[in-house]
């Protein structure tokens, strides 16, 4: 079976640190003053209520990189907030899909956070340009009932545009509030998928084998790796691949461990070290196992899996998850576990082909995975 995060590009969830809260926003409807909007330097189109929107630039840093968060927000006192975003991001961003699912998350992540209760979660298409849209039921504490927010993330080239509508009344007037903001939004020239040329590694991956030392009280052999934190059991030795998952904007690494048996299949997969301050946050460590698991789900997609909801862990102060898979058309179950850190992503994953799983072995597997966080 082939590694499962292959040139993975793990850095691209920095940027979803952009979580809008719910704004107060309380009143009657009335009629909208429409007014076309357009951002020559952010290339794009969207209607906004009059007056026109307010606009701010703040600019972040994530480890060795710089951003700037391009806000475009406008309130309806008593009733409605409107806020367009964009970021141009360096190149080596060149996943569109993860990244939009990354974005996604961590703007649904905040509202669900603070109470909200997600209502759909799927593809968009406005135009040319394809995204992801998640409509949210928000918890209005002086009136005792819901509100609604609905949220868009869109890629074109390296920018990324995030919008966000929130009101804290709900009903088809609001809704169809929302619906013309969002429908509005255009692109110049289109939406593209093409990305910035990355600098691809030169060395090949090395492929070697460890050998383990053999535990006494199983007969299996420890499998582990001091600078890289962590230790483990597997059924016998495990084939080493070492290659460097990306250059820009920073250098990432990838070690895959695996063993195969006729039936089953044993892996840890490290990918680090990121760049100090890069992961600092609960938030951050959270988006950074979506996209780990985003990419497992994509890379296991041809085995048709269905996965159980995650079970939440930790290794010491940071949080992992775990999912049991099963597959009738694969015939094939197991479980995975991810992990995140401020210097690594791990990924433990057991699949078993046999009709009748070894359930022993999976658990002497996931119970001796050991991580270490300096």
């Amino acid at each position: 079976m082939k590694s499962l995060l292959p040139r993975t590009q793990f850095f691209l969830l920095c940027a979803f640190l952009l979580c809008a809260s719910a704004p107060s926003a309380f009143g009657q409807t009335r009629l909208l003053n429409w007014r076309e909007f357009t951002s020559e330097a952010g290339a794009f189109t969207v209607k906004f209520p009059a007056p026109q929107p307010k606009l701010r630039q703040i600019p972040f840093q994530k480890g060795p990189i710089n951003f700037v968060r391009h806000v475009h927000e406008a309130h309806v006192p008593g009733q409605y907030t409107f806020e367009l975003d964009y970021m141009d991001m360096p190149a080596g961003y060149n996943d569109p899909d993860l990244s939009i699912e990354g974005g996604i998350n961590g703007m649904t992540r905040s509202m669900v956070a603070d109470g909200g209760r997600v209502l759909t979660n799927g593809q968009v298409k406005v135009g040319t340009c394809e995204g992801r849209e998640v409509t949210v039921a928000l918890p209005n504490r002086s009136t005792g009932r819901e509100g609604f927010a609905q949220a868009r993330v869109f890629t074109s080239g390296q920018r990324y545009y995030f919008m966000i509508f929130v009101s804290e009344r709900d009903g088809e007037t609001t809704r169809q509030v929302g619906r013309t903001f969002m429908d509005s939004f255009s692109v110049r020239g289109g939406c593209t998928r093409a990305v910035a040329p990355t600098v691809a590694p030169t060395a090949a991956p090395k492929v070697s084998t460890v050998e383990g030392t053999r535990d006494a009280a199983t007969g299996w052999r420890k499998i582990e790796n001091a600078a890289q934190g962590f230790s483990l059991l597997m059924p016998g030795a495990a084939r080493l691949t070492v290659s460097q998952a990306q250059v820009q904007p920073f250098v990432l690494f990838h070690h895959e461990y695996l063993h195969e048996a006729p039936e089953t299949f044993y892996s840890a997969e490290i990918v680090g070290e990121y760049p100090a301050g890069f992961y600092n946050s609960r938030d951050s460590y959270e988006n950074l196992l979506d996209a780990t698991f985003f990419v497992i789900k994509r890379n296991l997609g041809p085995l048709a899996f269905n996965y159980a909801a995650p079970r939440r862990l930790n290794v010491g102060a940071y949080p992992g998850r775990e999912y049991v898979i099963e597959s009738a058309q694969a015939g094939a179950s197991g479980r995975i576990q991810v992990y995140a850190t401020p210097k690594r992503a791990y990924v433990f994953i057991y699949i078993s082909r046999a009709k009748k799983s070894p359930d022993a072995d999976l658990e002497r597997f996931f119970s001796s995975i050991r991580i270490s966080v300096k």
